[in-house]
């Protein structure tokens, strides 16, 4: 089920990080700045992250973030699989991209205790994305959407299909049909994915009116208190006001619902 056209979700990755990550997230949804975030389950600001999603009434504006590659697993089996995780126990950043029936399976059983520890938490999740996009793995995805559709999961992040890349180019290609994959099994959602700059260069092309966008942050606080993109410490307040504040921002709908238009803070 795609959502409608001419929506635009703008969604802060890693709510649950920290508790830095926890507030810039909750500050960008206060000052309609965003529409949307996702978060990790199995991070240190996962308990703090639910409690200020609840009290601020943002649990329709949730997903998840699932994480193969960053802290420890849920599972404490996995903890033990030296193709997934290191001597520690913790999650490899990187992993071999042929993976065996066991790895698969103890990925999608990963994912569902992650998806399950959001909704004991009284987050129902509106759609998932990953952490550093290990879903656009073609194993990982084989192992995990069985896992989505089995918990009603109606929305996965598309790949990054917003850059100006030739159009015989092999990223552009592979993209492409990667995006066509997650159609084929029912989850894609928006037309476009990309970031705040892409979305910038995006709406003089005048494809918005056809179109539905999700646009990444990465919200965070540097040490003035001052809202900044994680990834690359750049000021982010004013940046997303500019890009996005002549448009009425939506969030994925909650499944068996429509998506939530955002209340712009004055």
């Amino acid at each position: 089920m795609s959502v409608p056209l001419r929506t635009i979700i703008v969604n802060a990755d890693d709510f649950g990080q920290s508790s830095i990550v926890n507030r810039a997230i909750v500050a960008c949804f206060d000052r309609g700045l965003i529409s949307s975030a996702t978060i990790m389950a199995n991070m240190p600001g996962f308990d703090e992250a639910c409690g200020m999603a609840i009290s601020s009434q943002l649990t329709d504006r949730i997903g998840v973030h699932l994480n193969l590659t960053d802290g420890l697993p849920l599972l404490p089996e996995l903890r033990g699989n030296p193709a997934l995780c290191d001597a520690s126990g913790r999650f490899r950043r990187f992993r071999s991209r042929l993976l065996s029936k066991s790895d698969r399976d103890m990925i999608a059983a990963e994912v569902g205790a992650q998806i399950q520890r959001c909704r004991d938490a009284g987050l129902p999740l509106t759609h998932a994305d990953s952490h550093q996009h290990v879903h656009n793995e073609p194993m990982v995805f084989l192992a995990i959407q069985p896992v989505l559709k089995q918990l009603g999961i109606q929305h996965l992040r598309i790949s990054r299909n917003m850059d100006s890349l030739p159009i015989a180019s092999t990223k552009r290609i592979a993209k492409s049909c990667f995006n066509r994959w997650i159609a084929l099994h029912g989850l894609r959602g928006t037309d476009y994915f990309g970031t705040v700059e892409n979305f910038e260069h995006f709406r003089s092309s005048d494809r918005l009116a056809t179109a539905s966008v999700e646009i990444l942050t990465h919200p965070s606080l540097d040490q003035a208190g001052n809202l900044i993109d994680h990834l690359d410490d750049l000021p982010l307040a004013d940046r997303l006001s500019a890009a996005f504040g002549d448009y009425g921002l939506s969030s994925y709908p909650v499944a068996g619902g429509r998506e939530k238009s955002n209340v712009r803070a004055a």
